[in-house]
């Protein structure tokens, strides 16, 4: 991933564009990294305060729709065995870029973690650190094939979305909100040039944790199985059966979704 260092001006400046003006030059900065395919297809639950320090809390568990935009949690589901491990992470920066409103577009179209950007006016940008610091994981050796096939089979009349849940990451979200300015203006703090443009800090800084997690749709997941996509040696059936790791990891990409989520307190 490319990194684009920031130049901090101290004390006040005059500065300009890169072509033509006088003062400091700024080349342009790119905009609009993409993020990696790991961060994309993450789901976001904005609070964090229940679950913080207890991930295990969440991961392995069933989460089915109420109907009113929130989510109920249900059992754990663990293949007999399966250890969960919170590990903290040392170094987890994940992404790292400038932005402005037209990220949710293109690479990033309705990413939830960048769901902020939506808010961010025409003459704003943002510099945003998004990093990793606890986690649990459940890779997919350990996914429980026939606990999930066995749920799916579960009656669901109203087809409410029926997710399990196979990572939980406690995750922060550093912004640092700029304002486009004109050359020649004088400026105090970071400075930016891109797209022909420069930005400013405006002083406005945050630091959010968020939870992030990997969903995995239950019914996508299972559908599958069923219809022999996945089980080369014929349908998979759910006494002992062993599955192959390739299969297992293709079904997750098929059914892992990425969404803002709201799970009901009282279910907790």
């Amino acid at each position: 991933m490319k990194i684009t260092k920031t130049i901090y001006v101290v004390g006040f400046v005059v500065i300009g564009l890169a072509v033509g003006c006088s003062g400091v030059k700024f080349a342009s900065s790119p905009m609009n990294m993409p993020l990696p395919r790991n961060i994309a297809k993450r789901s976001v639950w904005e609070d964090t305060g229940i679950l913080k320090y207890r991930l295990d809390g969440l991961v392995a568990h069933v989460l089915v729709a109420k109907g009113d935009g929130t989510y109920k949690r249900k059992q754990q589901l663990l293949k007999d065995g399966c250890q969960l491990d919170q590990v903290a992470i040392d170094g987890g920066n994940v992404y790292q870029s400038k932005i402005d409103s037209r990220v949710v577009g293109d690479a990033n179209l309705s990413v939830p973690i960048l769901g902020f950007a939506n808010k961010l006016q025409a003459d704003q940008a943002m510099e945003v650190v998004i990093n990793d610091t606890m986690m649990i994981f459940i890779e997919s050796k350990d996914i429980p094939v026939d606990k999930l096939m066995a749920e799916a089979e579960k009656p669901n009349p109203d087809k409410l979305d029926r997710f399990w849940v196979q990572a939980v990451m406690l995750t922060q979200v550093v912004k640092r909100l700029h304002t486009k300015i004109e050359a020649g203006t004088t400026v105090i703090g970071a400075t930016f040039g891109a797209n022909g443009q420069l930005y400013n800090e405006s002083g406005v800084f945050h630091s959010d944790p968020k939870i992030t997690m990997l969903l995995v749709n239950i019914d996508d997941f299972s559908k599958g199985f069923r219809e022999k996509k996945y089980a080369k040696d014929g349908i998979v059936d759910t006494a002992g059966t062993r599955y192959k790791s390739g299969e297992i990891e293709r079904a997750l990409t098929d059914s892992t979704i990425a969404k803002a989520i709201r799970i009901d307190i009282k279910s907790l």
